[in-house]
């Protein structure tokens, strides 16, 4: 007969030491501003810069580049009511809510696509709904931004008025 093994519980299992926030904090801003004595990670700098770049806070004083919006849903569409479908009052809920509906409508779209054998139609309609994916992203992105949307929200009656403007 061969002895028992213990099994040991989770419970019995070795804790690792927690950090602190607050020495989390100051190890995150060392790597951000570099060590103290003054060397710098050049692959962590350029990562920085580049995230800078691109962080929505930082481009509300860029103009807003609205041209994946217009490829995928025509020139000078709406976020509110062309892309996302909801009232210009639509709070960040709303917002949240009618992405989730377009997305689960793409999704499907997609999925359709994908059950077909693959032809040049087939990649032209899942290119296309690809392409409104990336825009109800952006949507999103914009509208849920509150200095992004107030710089759209500013520049939405000329895109209106040009859609006005072109012939049918």
């Amino acid at each position: 007969v061969m002895p028992r093994r213990r099994v040991r519980s989770p419970l019995h299992m070795p804790v690792m030491p927690r950090r602190r926030v607050a020495e989390a904090t100051i190890s995150k801003d060392h790597e951000h501003h570099g060590s103290s004595n003054g060397t710098k990670n050049p692959r962590k700098m350029a990562a920085m810069t580049e995230v800078a770049a691109v962080s929505p806070h930082k481009s509300s004083s860029k103009r807003l580049d609205l041209q994946t919006i217009d490829d995928a849903f025509g020139k000078h569409s709406d976020l509110y009511e062309d892309v996302l479908q909801v009232a210009i009052s639509a709070n960040q809920e709303e917002i949240q809510l009618a992405y989730f509906d377009r997305r689960s409508e793409l999704f499907t779209i997609l999925a359709k696509i994908d059950a077909k054998p693959p032809s040049d139609v087939t990649l032209a309609q899942r290119f296309r709904a690809e392409k409104k994916m990336d825009a109800v992203v952006l949507a999103v992105r914009i509208l849920g931004d509150p200095s992004l949307r107030a710089s759209y929200d500013r520049i939405r009656p000329q895109r209106l008025q040009q859609t006005e403007s072109l012939p049918p």
